[in-house]
């Protein structure tokens, strides 16, 4: 009988000195951004109280930002702080973010597509062409080798501010073309 006390005293030690640890305050953040971020694609599916809802998650990414600066998160934040503007028609903070996230992350894998969104975001949503092209500019000048540079090249040619627009100006783009070859 002694020798299982002297086998069990240890178990019990070993049991309560690995019980949970309390969370770090960055663990604490990322699990409320957790939480919150469900409740935005929740409430996006069902169309319920999207602005209340997003402008909430917004406010939770910008905490994490200011807290963790530094943080291998904080690029994901910016670009989903920028989307998430977007998607409630907050263009100017939209444009904030992603001009953030082009300063503090300028080598980062995922700058040449924030570029581009944000000269979309400028051409197609807030109607302001010549910033627009600057910033198609800009991309091909910073990532001559992507996609998005291509694609910066295509989008630079096209006077648009709405989808109309947008395809009537790739339309004429074509018949040019054409009556140039013959």
């Amino acid at each position: 009988m002694r020798n299982i006390k002297v086998l069990f005293y240890p178990l019990i030690f070993i049991a309560l000195s690995c019980g949970s640890e309390e969370k770090t305050p960055r663990e604490k953040s990322i699990d409320e951004i957790i939480a919150w971020q469900q409740k935005a694609d929740t409430s996006i599916q069902k169309n319920e109280n999207v602005l209340g809802i997003c402008d909430s998650l917004i406010t939770y990414y910008e905490h994490f930002v200011n807290a963790y600066p530094m943080d291998t998160f904080v690029p994901e934040c910016l670009i989903r702080i920028a989307s998430l503007n977007q998607r409630i028609m907050q263009f100017e903070k939209a444009e904030i973010a992603m001009e953030k996230f082009q300063k503090m992350f300028p080598k980062h894998k995922k700058s040449a597509f924030v570029m581009y969104q944000e000269a979309i975001m400028l051409q197609m949503d807030m109607q302001q062409l010549g910033k627009a092209k600057d910033k198609f500019n800009d991309l091909i000048l910073k990532f001559p080798n992507t996609k998005w540079a291509s694609e910066a090249k295509i989008m630079i040619r096209i006077d648009a501010t709405n989808d109309k627009d947008f395809f009537n100006s790739i339309i004429k783009k074509g018949e040019e073309k054409n009556i140039t070859k013959k």
